[in-house]
């Protein structure tokens, strides 16, 4: 089991109060007790909330309590501590904000350094689809939704407030069966009635998804992409290439760096 939530210049710079400015942070012989105190305050109370998120009923009251905590040091730290017990893995000097909900957290990854904004939903899947996976330095702007398993985004990339993202999709046709009658795209309806689409879905590094669009089953969008506002994509968007519009279509391309 990782007790470790911060790295130790994430804890220096919070005792700092975010005064230091970059390089090598030097403190003093009180701020250096103050970061041995934190860590250790820090690696005791994660192992009460860890063996907390393990007991039935309290670890959902558990849950309640983090998920709508202030948006403070505090706040940060329950919820971290609670969907690092939970979580397949998480790294180090991950942000949850307040509001967020992960199901299925057995089934998602989130590496170091990346932020969860408030009000994310994460439907991790099932084991057949595979992890959902967030790589490091990933923001994922408020109310966002990843639905189902097997949905991969990679470092640096980032996902501005609204969209949505889904590797699994009712659709109003099955094209392996013919002559079947209407088809429901209601997730209520019995099961020969539907036609569910399960896909994965790529967000390659440095990527950037707009405000406010959508992703279907089986898009991969290409390293250092950006996605225009509002854009519904249906299809495969190449790397370095900048796409809008519904469905969404490649206007240019961007400098490769």
């Amino acid at each position: 089991m990782n007790l470790i939530l911060y790295d130790d210049k994430w804890i220096e710079e919070a005792v700092r109060r975010g005064s230091s400015s970059g390089g090598k942070i030097r403190l003093n012989w009180f701020e250096r007790m103050m970061v041995h105190l934190l860590k250790i305050a820090m690696i005791i109370s994660h192992l009460f909330f860890f063996t907390i998120s393990h007991i039935p009923g309290l670890s959902s009251l558990l849950e309640t309590f983090a998920r709508t905590y202030s948006r403070n040091a505090i706040g940060f730290f329950l919820r971290g501590s609670y969907y690092k017990s939970k979580l397949k893995m998480m790294g180090k000097n991950v942000i949850i904000d307040v509001g967020v909900y992960i199901s299925k957290p057995e089934n998602v990854e989130i590496d170091d350094n990346s932020f969860i904004d408030s009000y994310v939903v994460i439907r991790g899947g099932n084991q057949e689809q595979g992890p959902t996976k967030i790589g490091k330095y990933v923001h994922i702007a408020s109310h966002c939704v990843l639905d189902g398993g097997g949905i991969k985004i990679g470092d640096y990339a980032a996902i501005a407030a609204g969209s949505n993202i889904y590797s699994i999709s009712n659709y109003y046709e099955d094209p392996n069966r013919r002559n079947i009658g209407l088809l429901s795209m209601s997730a209520m309806a019995p099961q020969e009635k539907q036609y569910v689409k399960i896909a994965p879905v790529t967000i390659e590094e440095y990527a950037f998804i707009g405000l406010n669009c959508t992703i279907l089953p089986g898009v991969t969008i290409g390293k250092a992409s950006v996605i225009g506002a509002g854009s519904v994509l249906i299809n495969t968007i190449p790397p370095y290439s900048i796409a809008v519009g519904s469905p969404a279509k490649v206007i240019k391309s961007r400098p490769m760096g």
